[in-house]
């Protein structure tokens, strides 16, 4: 019962602002009216509200000592704490219970897991989208110029090394550096690995009619006042290729998403992020 009275004066003497020590500072053998009134408090709780002020308080003290936390108690008796509280549950939403990193099923080798990402049905949408495109453009202008010009369908076998010369050019930091250089048989500037690929005629061509969907049925759809996406001309193959993003990576809960700042000398149709930060042009 003492050490309940005590606890109780220590609270006691914490939660009052007019509290003086000169008040207590007699010695135990002395006795104290005040001690009286404080009995008197002690024996109005009931034992369940002793226990309650008991456990608080050492359950403070011991995360006290495990975390070496500091505890505040405030006029109103709200004990307010440093250490931060784990005992909240924690959402379903944000428990990770897969591995981070590729999926098992991923690819090793660098043409398989280019394999990954151009999948079947992405290769066969881009060859067929600008084959259409290419003959009927070739259609449209052999009327117009009365010639007989004919377009040479690609196929996976040539769109895979359209593609390779792509990704080689941008490994090599050949942005700045011209078609026609690239195909020069110069022993300086030019690589062999390029005209060994492909002639730059048919390079330019497929660089040229390379298409992602049926662009004249879209402009159709304009004609005729019927809502196209902006996002229309890669819709199909933007939504496949996120759809396999997720089944080839699976993200950890520190991932941020960059931010890229592409250079673009047009008016841009969609909402621009930080429209003012300009590009250096030049």
């Amino acid at each position: 019962m003492a050490r309940r009275s005590e606890r109780i004066m220590q609270k006691q003497m914490l939660s009052n602002p007019n509290f003086s020590d000169s008040e207590y500072d007699d010695d135990d053998d002395d006795s104290d009216p005040n001690d009286e009134e404080e009995c008197s408090v002690v024996d109005a709780l009931s034992d369940d509200e002793v226990d309650n002020v008991e456990i608080q308080e050492d359950s403070s003290e011991d995360e006290g000592e495990s975390d070496d936390a500091e505890n505040y108690v405030a006029r109103d008796e709200t004990i307010w704490t440093s250490a931060i509280n784990n005992q909240v549950r924690r959402q379903s939403s944000n428990i990770i219970t897969v591995r981070p990193g590729p999926t098992a099923g991923i690819s090793k080798t660098k043409i398989g897991l280019f394999e990954s990402f151009m999948n079947p049905y992405i290769c066969h949408t881009i060859i067929s989208k600008t084959n259409t495109f290419a003959e009927e453009s070739f259609r449209i202008h052999n009327i117009k110029h009365n010639t007989n010009l004919a377009w040479k369908s690609t196929d996976e076998i040539e769109l895979r090394a359209f593609f390779g010369l792509l990704l080689l050019a941008g490994v090599e930091r050949h942005k700045k550096t011209s078609i026609k250089q690239l195909w020069t048989q110069s022993a300086v500037f030019g690589r062999p690995i390029f005209p060994a690929t492909m002639a730059r005629n048919r390079f330019c061509d497929l660089l040229k009619y390379l298409r992602f969907d049926d662009a004249f049925d879209r402009h159709e759809k304009k004609k005729q006042n019927i809502s196209v996406s902006k996002l229309a001309p890669i819709q199909d193959v933007f939504d496949n290729f996120v759809s396999i993003l997720t089944t080839l990576y699976e993200p950890a809960e520190n991932i941020t998403v960059d931010k890229m700042l592409v250079k673009f000398r047009g008016r841009c149709i969609f909402r621009v992020y930080m429209k003012s930060n300009l590009a250096d042009m030049g």
